[in-house]
């Protein structure tokens, strides 16, 4: 992780471990309390351009963003994030 942040980029730091193992017929969890990680987001656009089945986890502020790139996305109703 400490290479990838340090060669790319931090927002880089999940994708391109998803470049490198993900295959058609996996599954990639991202988890964001705020729905508002980029390095999330770059994961699961990775994953997906793979094939990859993406859930996402986040509260009820990250809904919007991170629910359009998740196939399925799963939303704690609450802003707290210790809840989430």
């Amino acid at each position: 992780m400490t290479c990838i942040s340090k060669d790319a980029s931090f927002e880089q730091v999940f994708s391109r471990q998803v470049e490198v193992v993900a295959k058609p017929g996996d599954i990639l969890v991202g988890i964001s309390t705020s729905g508002q990680s980029a390095n999330i987001f770059e994961a699961l656009n990775a994953a997906r351009s793979r094939g990859v089945t993406t859930i996402g986890f986040t509260g009820e502020k990250g809904r919007e963003p991170l629910e359009t790139k998740c196939d399925y996305c799963l939303i704690v109703p609450s802003s707290d994030t210790a809840r989430i």
